[in-house]
């Protein structure tokens, strides 16, 4: 169903999409509220744990092809919003222009 290709290149190619093309806006809002690369983080850690329940809940044994799709989705996802929130962390600490 998916190939395990595009499952790394979509995410990482829509990331790439949405920093590349806005380098000259703001990365994180100004001191109001949470920090944003901590809303990125919490999301990352939220969907990892996702593919870890889906592992946990069939045993650890062979995945079905919706099940397995789950999984690789979630991973996928967390990993890159882990890897958004440390971009975002640095840019903020590396004295990025904040709204």
């Amino acid at each position: 169903m998916f190939s395990p290709v595009a499952l790394v290149l979509v995410p990482a190619l829509l990331m790439l999409a949405v920093l590349g093309g806005r380098h000259d806006l703001p990365i994180a809002p100004d001191g109001s509220g949470q920090p944003r690369w901590r809303v990125h983080m919490l999301r990352g850690v939220a969907a990892l744990g996702v593919a870890g329940a889906v592992l946990l809940i069939t045993g650890g044994g062979e995945l079905s092809e919706p099940l397995w799709a789950i999984w690789a989705l979630s991973f996928v996802t967390g990993l890159s919003l882990l890897v958004l929130g440390l971009v975002v962390l640095v840019s903020q600490r590396g004295g990025r222009r904040v709204a």
